[in-house]
């Protein structure tokens, strides 16, 4: 179990990136309070094994060593990275030919005993994600049907599209070539398009893991009038000033005041927010602290973060930490590389990481908006990965006090490196 320290005093200088006052609130000693819990949440943790944790963990590392190299200049044909802990492998994606940095990288991971494999891919990553976005704000339909989402496949080689199943008369495998015809060509860029359904993407916010306080950690419950109950992420720092992230849908505007989740106490306010990316920052009413809870919502056990890392596809392992599920849930699996998802909440396109429980197990529900989304090293520390922002094929479950909401096995995560790469000085590790 990891022990809430609290920092020394910063100098308050000016902050220049956010502009949202402050509002001051004496914040007592950390720790939560002892309430009854209600109700039988249909959450279980069902971790990998140390051995597990340790090949998943090495690969992410050897992943995230490829990026790094591939994103070094200011464009990239990197088109994806799909891991298989496995077999101890890792297949690279790029269009055209790979810069002498990545394939130094690369063979030494081969010489490492990693299996690497290079695929040719007709388009880089960011190719694809312009051109789905341009098609997602066409609000183009297709067969009669909404564009949910739009993002390249994850070979690179083609538009992936996902129609809203409410909408189709027939599924999505059934349709005809002609139907993905009907997208107009400036949508698509000349690229091919394969279609698929899914039931509509929801935002995971509730009404009302509980108390938090003075250092704040990630994962634990908030309360914005204006919205209802939601989940903190994990601590950022800019300009010597202390902050928390949750999803953006769980404010509404610069200044909002965010309480505990039992109302006694200001975490600080909202200074700025993201809709695209689903993520905002709270500028803390005290300090925040580099730790995510993963317990009950009785328990204080909390985990260290190692700062922000990239997840790929073929990932297991992965756990979400929401406070109304108030429990970690660590068999998530990257689904598929990232996409622009529409909630249909009036915010606009989402982009978001996929991911699917193990098994059809339960990741996250109304609520968890917000909450971390992590994988852990082979000492149990937590590797920094997005925030929980919704669900698809939501189905009835408890919350932690035993009320009503959705939950759901697919959820739809925002990816931190994307967030971290607009705010040049933001610290996630200090």
């Amino acid at each position: 179990m990891a022990r809430k320290y609290v920092y020394s005093a910063v100098t308050m200088g000016m902050v220049l990136l956010f502009s949202a006052p402050l509002t001051s609130s004496a914040a007592p000693a950390p720790g939560l309070p002892s309430i009854n819990q209600v109700g039988a949440p249909t959450f279980s943790t069902g971790s990998l094994s140390q051995a597990e944790i340790v090949a998943e963990s090495r690969l992410n590392d050897a992943g995230n060593e490829v990026w790094d190299a591939a994103h070094k200049g200011a464009t990239s044909d990197y088109a994806g990275l799909e891991v298989s802990a496995a077999t101890n492998s890792y297949t690279l994606r790029w269009k055209g030919k790979v810069p002498k940095e990545v394939n130094k990288v690369v063979e030494a991971h081969r010489k490492k005993g990693i299996k690497v494999t290079v695929v040719s891919a007709r388009y880089n990553r960011e190719e694809l994600k312009e051109q789905s976005y341009r098609l997602m704000k066409s609000g183009v339909r297709v067969q009669g049907a909404r564009v949910q989402a739009a993002g390249g496949s994850d070979d690179g080689n083609a538009l992936e599209i996902t129609l809203d199943s409410s909408d189709l008369q027939k599924p999505a495998k059934t349709l005809s070539a002609s139907a993905a015809a009907e997208i107009p060509a400036d949508l698509t860029g000349g690229m091919p398009v394969k279609l698929k359904e899914a039931g509509s993407a929801k935002p995971q916010v509730a009404g009302t893991r509980y108390s938090d306080a003075s250092p704040y950690s990630g994962g634990a419950m908030i309360r914005n009038p204006a919205v209802g109950g939601c989940t903190t992420g994990f601590a950022a720092m800019y300009d010597n000033k202390f902050f928390l992230l949750t999803a953006a849908h769980c404010t509404k505007s610069r200044g909002e005041v965010i309480r505990t989740g039992d109302n006694s106490r200001v975490v600080g306010t909202v200074a700025d927010q993201h809709n695209d990316m689903d993520t905002a920052f709270i500028w803390v009413s005290g300090q925040s602290i580099q730790e995510v809870y993963y317990g009950g919502i009785n328990d204080k056990s909390s985990r260290f973060t190692t700062g922000i890392k990239q997840a790929f596809v073929g990932q297991n392992g992965v756990c979400f930490s929401g406070s109304f599920s108030a429990v970690e849930n660590c068999f998530a699996s990257v689904s598929h590389e990232k996409e622009w998802v529409n909630y249909n909440d009036g915010m606009g396109p989402r982009w978001v990481q996929p991911y699917w429980g193990k098994d059809n197990r339960l990741l996250s529900g109304n609520g968890d908006s917000g909450g971390p989304i992590y994988s852990l090293d082979a000492n149990g520390r937590a590797k920094l990965h997005g925030l929980i922002s919704g669900g698809r094929n939501g189905v009835p479950c408890p919350d932690i006090f035993g009320d009503p909401r959705e939950c759901s096995y697919r959820s739809l995560g925002t990816d931190i490196t994307d967030v971290a790469s607009r705010y040049t000085g933001m610290k996630f590790q200090w």
